[in-house]
C-alpha cells in the first residue's frame, strides 16, 4: 500500500526573549535615543529600533542595554549574526549581563547550536537562579534534542519558580506530546491557558491534541481562537487547514492554506499541505506544482518527493515517479516511506515494463526492516512484491499479517481481502490504469 504523510508546523513552542526593561529614571526623556529605539522594538518597528541604539551606541559604546535592544531587533529581523555580534560584545562590557546570555541562547537555538544554546543558558542561571524563564528556554533546547528527562526537570523547576508560568505549562506540554503521553500534554495546554486566555499558542497545541483525538469541532474552535487573538497567527491557518483536510472539507483546507501563504510565501509546509489538499481533490497539476514549490524552498524536505511521486503515478508517469522515490531516498537512506512507495510501484505498476518485482521485494524489505517490521502498509507492500516474484506463499503469510493490524478501515480491510485472495489464487496484483 501507498503511504502518503502530512506535514504539521508542529506544536507552537515559545521562545521568550527577555527585552531589557528601561529601569534607569535619567534616561526617560522622549529624546533619548535608548528610550526611542526602546519603544520602536516594542511596537515592532526593528528598522528604526536600530537607527535610534545606533546613536545610543554611537554616544556611549560602553552601554550594554543599548547592544543587547540592538541585538533582540536583529533576531527579529532574522539576521542572526548580527544578534549574536551584539549580545556578545554586551556580554563583553558586561560580564553579568543576563538577558544577553539569554537571548544569545535563543538565536543558537534558532540556528539549530544547541551545545551553544545550553552552555548561554546555563551561565544566565548561575547570575540569576530563580530566572524561570531561562529555564523555559533551556527546558526547549533539551526538548529539541530530545533529552527530555532535563527538558522535563527544567519546565517543573520553572513552574516551581513561578507556578503562573503559562509559558512553563505550554512548553512542558510539546514535551508530553513528544513522549506520546496525550492526556498530560492536553493537562498542560489546559492549565496554561487557564493561567492566561491570551496565549495564543497554547490553544494552536491544544487544537492539535483535539485533530489527533478526531475531535474536530474542538479544534475547530482552539483554531479559530488562537486566529481572534492573532489575526496573522500562520500556525494556526496552518493547522487548521490539516483539520478540514481530515475532515474531508478540501476547500476550506485550501483557503486555510492560501492565508499561511498570504502571511509567509515561503512556507514550505504550507504548499506541501496545499498540495495534499489538491491531492485529494484529485487534481494533480495543481498537487504537483505546489509539492515542486515546497522542494524548491527547501530542496532537502523529503515528503514532498513522496508525494508528488504518488501523483505522478496517479497521472501515468512513472518514470518521474521513480525518480521522486530515487531522490528522497538519496536525502535521507532512512526515509521508509519512499522505499514503500517505490515498491509499490515496481510490485503493482498497471504497466508490465515498469515492474519489477525482485526490486519491490527489496525496497518493500528495507521499508519494513527501518521501521523494525511495525509499519502495517510495509506488509502490504512487501506482500504485492512477494506476489510479483512468484512466491505466493509468503504473499499470503504477509497479508495475512496486513489484515490482522488492528482497527483497519473497512474500506481498507476490503481491498487487502481482495488482495489476499488473488495471492491464493496464485495471481499478482496489479493496479488499474
Amino acid at each position: 500500500m501507498v503511504t502518503t504523510t502530512i506535514r504539521f508546523f508542529g506544536l507552537a513552542t515559545i521562545l521568550v526573549g527577555s527585552f531589557l526593561l528601561l529601569t534607569d529614571c535619567s534616561r526617560l526623556s522622549p529624546k533619548d535615543p535608548y528610550q526611542e529605539g526602546t519603544e520602536a522594538l516594542d511596537r515592532g518597528d526593528y528598522d528604526q529600533a536600530i537607527t535610534y541604539f545606533n546613536e545610543a551606541i554611537r554616544s556611549d559604546p560602553q552601554d550594554s542595554a543599548a547592544y543587547v535592544n540592538r541585538g533582540l531587533a536583529f533576531k527579529h529581523k532574522g539576521n542572526f549574526e548580527k544578534a549574536i555580534a551584539d549580545f556578545s560584545r554586551a556580554i563583553e562590557i558586561d560580564p553579568k549581563e543576563v538577558k544577553a546570555y539569554n537571548n544569545r541562547g535563543l538565536v543558537y537555538k534558532e540556528t539549530g547550536e544547541y551545545d551553544k544554546a545550553i552552555a548561554d543558558y546555563n551561565e544566565g542561571l548561575k547570575l540569576s537562579p530563580q530566572d524561570d524563564k531561562i529555564y523555559d528556554n533551556r527546558g526547549l533546547a533539551y526538548k529539541d534534542t530530545g533529552d527530555y528527562e532535563k527538558a522535563f526537570a527544567d519546565f517543573n523547576r520553572a513552574i516551581q519558580i513561578n507556578p503562573e508560568d503559562a509559558r512553563a505549562y505550554n512548553n512542558r506540554g510539546l514535551t508530553d506530546a513528544d513522549v506520546e503521553d496525550e492526556e498530560k500534554a492536553m493537562a498542560d495546554f489546559n492549565r496554561a491557558i487557564q493561567i492566561d486566555p491570551e496565549l495564543g499558542v497554547a490553544y494552536d497545541n491544544r487544537g492539535l491534541i483535539y485533530k489527533h483525538r478526531g475531535d474536530y469541532d474542538r479544534a475547530i474552535l482552539d483554531y479559530e481562537q488562537a486566529l481572534r487573538l492573532d489575526p496573522k497567527d500562520g500556525l494556526a491557518y496552518n493547522n487548521r487547514g490539516l483539520t478540514y483536510m481530515d475532515m474531508g472539507e478540501y476547500d476550506k483546507a485550501i483557503a486555510d492554506f492560501n492565508e499561511t501563504l498570504q502571511l509567509d510565501p515561503q512556507s514550505e509546509d504550507a504548499f506541501f499541505n496545499r498540495g495534499l489538499a489538491y491531492k485529494h481533490k484529485e487534481d494533480y497539476d495543481k498537487a504537483i506544482a505546489d509539492f515542486s514549490r515546497a522542494i524548491e524552498v527547501d530542496a532537502k524536505f523529503i515528503a514532498p518527493y513522496d508525494s508528488r511521486g504518488l501523483a505522478y503515478v496517479r497521472k501515468g508517469e512513472y518514470d518521474k515517479a521513480v525518480a521522486d522515490y530515487a531522490q528522497a531516498i538519496q536525502i535521507n537512506p532512512q526515509d521508509g516511506l519512499a522505499y514503500n512507495n517505490l515498491a509499490w510501484l515496481l510490485a503493482t505498476c498497471p504497466r508490465a515494463d515498469h515492474r519489477d518485482g525482485k526490486k519491490a521485494v527489496e525496497n518493500a524489505t528495507k521499508a519494513c526492516a527501518l521501521a523494525e517490521w511495525k509499519y502495517p502498509n510495509g506488509l502490504d507492500t512487501l506482500a504485492a512484491a512477494c506476489a510479483e516474484t512468484g512466491d505466493f506463499a509468503s504473499a499470503v503469510k504477509w497479508e495475512s499479517e496486513y489484515l490482522a493490524t488492528p482497527k483497519l478501515k473497512e474500506k481498507v480491510k476490503a481491498g487487502a481481502q481482495s488482495r489476499l485472495a488473488l495471492y491464493q489464487a496464485h495471481q499478482a496484483y496489479h493496479e488499474e490504469k
